[in-house]
């Protein structure tokens, strides 16, 4: 099964032990699941979810879920690069002791996901709700939609010095900086979804040589940037082709420009292949 050390889980069901373990690779690889009476084996496996005919790649690396009503369900990752990791759930039903997954669009006797399918029996009638996304930040504490790129230091921010905005604070960088991906002080949210539009509104009050902006960050990122200077404020877009490869941060050509005010939106849109358009208003 190749490697699959640190991403197995085992469990116990109606005597049998079960080792459930991805293979094949992060991006298309399916799910195998392993069973034996006895903890110690001999083991025999099945590979239980597979893409087949669908479009969800690399569909394993989860866990198995029992509700109270009796209902089985496992909970997986795909991998969209450049949208990071995204999560799917598929019905589990059990035939002759072993977990079938999803559905069987090919016949071959190996489930392949669902892309709508009944919400679980949880034992009551719940409304659909949306992760987190927009704020005001008018509460003593940041959304959970909100997280650090490190650890965070309260040092780096106030959300008690403006009420209904939010003060982050400069933070030096190492004198032998690089590019962000080892820049805990940024303020980020996962994607929320495949296509959308972010907008931030700022009101810069920088000193000489600090810099304020937007990015969309991973392993490749790019962001605009306000930098303060001694003839006042300029934008630029900054760009690193393998941030954590440690390749040095890159100005975009022909991206320098002045900027007029303090106070200045800020907007990224991302299409579904992943691309990122930037721009600023004032209004």
């Amino acid at each position: 099964l190749g490697d699959v050390y640190k991403r197995q889980k085992m469990y116990k069901r109606n005597g049998i032990y079960y080792v459930f373990a991805p293979y094949g690779g992060v991006a298309q690889g399916p799910q195998a699941v392993l069973r034996s009476d006895t903890i110690t084996g001999p083991y025999e496996y099945k590979t239980v979810l597979e893409k087949g005919t669908t479009s969800v790649n690399g569909p394993h690396q989860g866990a198995w879920i029992e509700l109270e009503s009796g209902e089985s369900w496992f909970i997986h990752f795909q991998e969209r690069l450049p949208h990071g990791r995204i999560v799917h759930l598929q019905p589990v039903s059990w035939i002759d002791d072993w977990p079938f997954m999803g559905t069987d669009n090919d016949g071959d006797g190996i489930g392949e996901p669902v892309m709508t399918h009944t919400k679980p029996n949880v034992g009551g009638s719940f409304p659909v709700v949306n992760p987190q996304t927009s704020d005001k930040f008018n509460a003593d504490t940041l959304g959970l939609q909100w997280q650090w790129h490190s650890n965070f230091d309260s040092a780096w921010f106030s959300l008690t010095e403006n009420p209904g905005q939010m003060r982050l604070y400069a933070v030096s960088l190492p004198l032998d900086y690089v590019n962000l991906w080892d820049i805990g002080s940024m303020l980020l949210q996962k994607l929320p979804a495949e296509k959308f539009s972010a907008i931030t509104k700022v009101k810069l009050q920088l000193k000489n040589g600090e810099k304020a902006g937007l990015v969309v960050m991973g392993q490749r990122y790019t962001a605009i940037n306000i930098l303060q200077t001694d003839t006042g404020l300029i934008m630029s877009q900054k760009q690193c082709a393998d941030a954590r490869g440690g390749l040095a941060e890159s100005t975009v050509v022909n991206s320098a420009t002045s900027v007029d005010d303090t106070s200045i939106y800020l907007r990224v849109a991302m299409t579904g292949s992943g691309s990122c358009s930037f721009s600023y208003s004032y209004d």
